[in-house]
């Protein structure tokens, strides 16, 4: 799966489509959380690539998904671009 593409989709697709795309690779989420998720994307940065998530942009996405969900999505970032854990 291409996660950034997912990423993409979570903002640019209706909460349906995001929700049937994720559920086909794994992932299951909410319309709620769907919906919540989109602002938080606009925050998202090109420079955390070099520099690393902020932990509180993480904490805010914890909160929308819970502590395994997160860890499944920083999980999929990790693959998507070759990075291991910190």
């Amino acid at each position: 799966m291409d996660f950034l593409n997912l990423l993409n989709d979570i903002q640019t697709k209706s909460e349906e489509e995001v929700q049937q795309l994720a559920a086909f690779y794994g992932i299951h989420l909410t319309i709620s959380e769907i919906i919540q998720l989109r602002p938080l994307l606009q925050e998202v940065s090109i420079h955390w690539y070099f520099t690393g998530i902020p932990s509180s942009f993480l904490l805010k996405i914890e909160r929308i998904l819970g502590k395994a969900k997160t860890k499944e999505f920083l999980a999929m970032y990790e693959a998507a671009t070759n990075r291991s854990s910190r």
